[in-house]
């Protein structure tokens, strides 16, 4: 049913990372209601698969996947001190990516938010002709939203920064980074 409904959509989407997003649901909400995955499996009828589809493709079409950020016209102005933290936060994402995945594909795992903290450090210095101020693309905040909630939910699952950074005080400034980005939309 998502297959067919992200396709309805004209979106294509591999099979695998799909199979996971919806396992990982089910075990949310498993663990949300202390049942069984298989019973919380009977939540998710054909109407909500094909509404998370929906979801998961507007979020998608507001990061404009493919387009490149850099050549996006700026529509959000954000303070300085906001674009620096931010790119600070990409910088930890990145790192508890590396850490917690040491087996996997690397460049893969780090690929998305190292390009995030590229095109950041870029528009901070666009901006260097308007002081305290930072004009980006709106798909540029909500790429780093997501980026940011992989990295808290890495931290969430017991991944540390190689740095020894305390995990709560990381999770509660990513946290409050998405807060102050999401406020700017």
């Amino acid at each position: 049913m998502f297959m067919a409904e992200t396709q309805r959509l004209g979106l294509v989407c591999p099979r695998e990372p799909v199979g996971l997003e919806i396992q990982a649901r089910v075990e949310a909400v498993a663990t949300a209601l202390r049942v069984t995955e298989q019973t919380a499996r009977r939540d998710f009828d054909d109407e909500t698969i094909q509404n998370m589809a929906q979801n998961m493709a507007f979020q998608l079409a507001r990061e404009q996947p493919g387009a490149d950020i850099l050549t996006l016209a700026p529509t959000h102005v954000l303070s300085t001190a906001l674009a620096g933290r931010t790119n600070a936060g990409l910088a930890v994402g990145a790192q508890l990516a590396l850490t917690a995945s040491p087996t996997t594909n690397i460049p893969d795992q780090i690929h998305q938010v190292v390009d995030l903290v590229f095109f950041w450090g870029i528009l901070i210095e666009r901006s260097a002709a308007r002081p305290g101020q930072v004009a980006v693309p709106e798909a540029l905040i909500h790429r780093t939203v997501r980026e940011f909630g992989k990295a808290i939910a890495l931290l969430d699952a017991g991944a540390r920064p190689a740095d020894g950074g305390d995990p709560t005080e990381l999770r509660v400034a990513l946290t409050d980074n998405v807060t102050a980005l999401e406020s700017t939309l």
